[in-house]
């Protein structure tokens, strides 16, 4: 550590893996983890991992495992002191202090067996508990499927228990089974999973995964049916954020045309730029989003938008003349009459 400006330097270190120079980095790494109150030396020991090597990273992890044994004294109960209050009330300092070290030793073995290639010395360190969660199942399997051991990564996730897993809140965990599957050889049940997830969720990427291990021919197949189900797909606004992702437009049109009604002018996030690749082609759906945000914005007085929902009915005006039939939507005329008619002395929007 400077004593100037109190930072540590790691200083250069070149081809030699002396004992010494080897020791004495492995102590500068240990230093630098540990005074990493504001997050200055995150990912030190990765960056760190080349030029320790096995045996640096091997002294480092004994001084960590030594340090376990040495958790901060806890103070005597008259003399704690209060640091906070949370929602289980005071928070003493001793505590929070045993808790980071806890919290670091922990943290940083994990870091080393990464950078050692040690999985099962990564799997040691989560409790019997830790490995139910699924988070922490998904960062086990992940590790051992890297390894090449894709039966223990499954045998892993299948330590979360099913009612854990379901609702897609654990969408690593899902990625890692499938992917662990196919390393498997059990392509078969992949395929199936990586469907279901779709239906499920609509997630882009899962579809994608699906088609590329069909054969030529059947992914036309199986991008209708895709279409299809997220046409019917119950969440309108998670259906059109997919269509317009994939990009599948004609099928967009035809979902904003048959639904109207649950379109939300408050998404305008997704509907601002669906709107704006509908218009070339599909000018009424386009429309038909725009007024979604002006109807929205007008009907709760939202007059920050005034601004933005005044363009759309610009873009309104000049996608009518697009358009020869409205069917039973009103035309732009009857419509922007209508908001003449409810929103007439609302002059933040009709001046801006």
């Amino acid at each position: 550590r400077s004593p100037q400006t109190g930072e540590f330097s790691f200083g250069t270190f070149g081809e030699d893996t002396s004992g010494t120079d080897t020791d004495r980095l492995a102590e500068r790494v240990f230093a630098g983890t540990c005074a990493n109150d504001y997050g200055q030396f995150d990912d030190l020991i990765s960056l760190m991992a080349p030029a320790l090597g096995q045996s640096g990273l091997a002294i480092l992890k004994a001084k960590f495992e030594a340090l376990a044994k040495r958790p901060p004294v806890a103070t005597k109960s008259e003399t704690r002191t209060i640091i906070g209050y949370g929602s289980q009330g005071p928070v003493y300092e001793d505590d929070y202090k045993a808790r980071n070290h806890t919290r670091l030793v922990k943290r940083t073995l994990a870091e080393i067996a990464d950078a050692s290639g040690d999985v099962d010395g990564f799997v040691a360190l989560q409790s019997d508990d830790e490995r139910t969660n699924p988070a922490i199942a998904a960062q086990i399997a992940q590790r051992l499927l890297d390894a090449g051991r894709a039966n223990e990564a499954l045998a892993a996730l299948d330590q979360a228990p099913a009612e854990m897993r379901d609702g897609g809140r654990w969408p690593d965990w899902q990625k890692v089974r499938i992917d662990a599957l196919e390393a498997a050889g059990r392509s078969e049940t992949a395929q199936r999973e990586r469907w279901e997830v779709f239906e499920r969720t609509l997630n882009a990427e899962y579809l994608k995964a699906y088609i590329k291990q069909l054969p030529d021919f059947d992914d036309m197949e199986a991008e209708e049916r895709a279409l299809a189900h997220a046409r019917a797909f119950p969440s309108f606004h998670q259906a059109l954020a997919f269509l317009v992702e994939w990009p599948a437009l004609d099928a967009a049109a035809e979902l904003i045309l048959a639904r109207p009604d649950e379109i939300d002018g408050d998404h305008y996030w997704l509907l601002t730029p669906a709107a704006e690749v509908l218009e070339p082609k599909h000018p009424l759906a386009a429309i038909l989003l725009l007024r979604a945000m002006i109807d929205f914005a007008l009907d709760r007085a939202r007059t920050k938008r005034y601004p933005h929902i005044a363009r759309h009915l610009q873009t309104c005006a000049y996608l009518a003349g697009k358009i020869d039939a409205f069917g039973d939507h009103a035309d732009h005329e009857a419509y922007a009459g209508s908001l003449k008619a409810r929103h007439g002395r609302k002059s933040g929007f009709w001046n801006s």
